[in-house]
């Protein structure tokens, strides 16, 4: 089982190579950004939102994204961070740690995509 991990931030100008990423063969694609990308954002592919609340801190979120993976069997997961801010990615990249998950990054290039730790 693969599943694909994206944080998703309010500049839309990177919407398009997430889009991209998603369009991959992925069993669960997990997208992490505020509750307004999560009412704007479209995609063709199935998708499962975790709102990240900007209101809280960076610890907090590691708490609340910790918490939206525990009851989730990932398998291989690949981490795509091109869009939303540092605090988001801090806070993605922390809660994996946190949760002991291996993860390999995957990365949109103007020659297509890449795969980074396999």
């Amino acid at each position: 089982m693969k599943t694909l991990i994206v944080t998703l931030g309010i500049g839309k100008g990177t919407w398009g190579k997430v889009k991209r990423i998603c369009n991959e063969e992925w069993d669960n694609i997990l997208i992490l950004g505020n509750q307004w990308a999560n009412d704007t954002f479209k995609s063709d592919k199935s998708y499962e939102w975790i709102t990240l609340d900007d209101q809280k801190d960076v610890c907090q979120l590691v708490d609340d994204i910790s918490k939206e993976l525990d009851n989730k069997e990932l398998g291989e997961v690949y981490v795509n961070i091109l869009s939303g801010s540092g605090r988001e990615h801090n806070a993605v990249l922390s809660a994996l740690v946190k949760k002991n998950v291996n993860y390999k990054m995957a990365v949109v290039c103007d020659d297509g995509l890449h795969y980074y730790g396999e």
